[in-house]
């Protein structure tokens, strides 16, 4: 286990009506100011030493375990212990964020993991790496959408401008292959037909994420640009093989190797609004740099954010996970790996992998959702598996996520208002 650096930080707590709010900042500041970097999503608010009197406990890092200390009792307890790999770092800033409202708010609203989506997506140079449970967004930024947060909008922007500009920038999106449930049922299909909205089937009132981008760029190569996956496993039981999704529950975004946002939050409105579901999320940025090359550019990058991706990454393509032999062409991949603008990581690691993946799980596991099966007649969830041998030949978890299935399926239902799944 590396030698990691040992630090501490306090967390200083106020009340302010009902409202507990969390301030861990380093700059002699008024509360005033402090509360208005937060609620706009500003970097201002650093993970340190603050200046609030009322401080509850210390939270100490030692290696790869973490301490509590009560302030009263001076009692310490380990709280937790983590994977090495994320302390190969030094220490990083972290910036609350949060979707709260008058009923869990006490009549303040917020919306800053929005806000710093937008933000980071607005301002990333090279890549956006994105999972998500859902993802549904407004992407024509019509007034007439019924969805209303501007995530997929945003990322249409960014991508037209790196299509104009002629900038090799990548989009990389990790989604469940369809929602929890069956495919057969009212309420997973609800969810399936906002998604699919967003992405690529356009609605009577907003246009899709691929129609927008071909409207405003006709010459436009889209899988250039932004990519979605899902994640397939497969095992068996007996002599008898199963093939299934790995359900994406994460909520992850991942810029450029310098900032990461992650928390409760989906991307939905439900979750972004702030008016609708309270969630929490914490920015991390700042902290050790590191060389990086993205697109022949040299560059410094977030230790922390970097080795976090690349862990993650490793073992959704399992490349350099446990037990595997280091022979040259691992220690090609791996390099790649390292430059998600790479055509050697984006198309051959990501998108040309997938490809393969999903070919192979198409043909062993019929069953499984797929472009083909754009009917309901055409879908058997109790079809056989064939061809098992075909699954030698699987590498990585990723899948292409199939961006046709149903497509001749009204999926919208009048069970529940359309609101509950947007």
């Amino acid at each position: 286990e590396p030698k990691a650096p040992d630090y501490q930080y306090k967390l200083y707590w106020e009340y302010v009506g009902n409202d507990l709010r969390t301030w861990t900042q380093y700059d002699p500041l008024s509360t005033l100011t402090i509360e208005k970097a937060w609620r706009e999503g500003k970097d201002t608010v650093k993970l340190t030493e603050g200046f609030f009197e009322n401080n509850p406990y210390t939270i100490t890092l030692k290696g790869s375990e973490m301490f509590q200390k009560s302030d009263i009792t001076g009692n310490h307890r380990r709280i937790r212990r983590f994977p090495p790999f994320l302390f190969e770092g030094s220490p990083v800033t972290c910036q609350v964020l949060r979707s709260a409202d008058h009923w869990s708010c006490a009549g303040l609203h917020e919306a800053s993991i929005l806000d710093s989506y937008i933000t980071a997506i607005t301002n990333a140079q090279y890549y956006i790496y994105i999972e998500s449970q859902f993802f549904i967004s407004d992407s024509s930024s019509s007034p007439m959408s019924l969805v209303h947060n501007k995530v997929a909008s945003s990322l249409i922007t960014r991508i037209r401008k790196a299509f104009e500009k002629g900038e090799s920038f990548k989009v990389y999106v990790v989604v469940p292959l369809h929602p929890e449930g069956s495919p057969l049922v009212d309420t997973t299909q609800a969810v399936m037909y906002w998604q699919y909205r967003t992405i690529n089937r356009d609605g009577s009132l907003s246009k899709s994420m691929f129609s927008q981008l071909k409207s405003h760029c006709p010459e436009i190569r889209i899988d250039d640009y932004i990519s979605f996956y899902s994640l397939y496993t497969h095992g068996t039981i007996g002599n008898k093989f199963f093939g299934n999704q790995i359900y994406v529950h994460s909520k992850i975004l991942i810029v450029d190797d310098e900032i990461m946002i992650v928390g409760s939050q989906n991307i939905n409105d439900r979750s972004l609004l702030g008016s609708r579901d309270s969630e929490l999320a914490v920015k991390i940025f700042d902290g050790e740099k590191v060389d990086a090359s993205f697109s022949n550019r040299q560059t410094k990058v977030n230790k922390f954010v970097r080795n976090f991706r690349l862990s993650l990454w490793k073992e959704h393509l399992q490349i350099g996970v446990q037990n595997q032999a280091l022979t040259p062409d691992i220690r090609k991949k791996l390099k790649a790996m390292k430059d998600p603008t790479y055509y050697g990581c984006y198309i051959k690691l990501w998108l040309e992998r997938a490809e393969k993946n999903t070919k192979i799980y198409d043909e062993v596991f019929p069953s499984k959702p797929q472009d083909s099966i754009q009917n309901l007649r055409d879908y058997n969830p109790d079809a056989e598996p064939v061809n098992t041998e075909k699954l030698a030949q699987v590498q990585g978890h990723h899948i292409i996520f199939p961006l046709n299935f149903f497509h001749n399926v009204n999926l919208r239902h009048a069970v529940v208002p359309d609101i509950m799944f947007q």
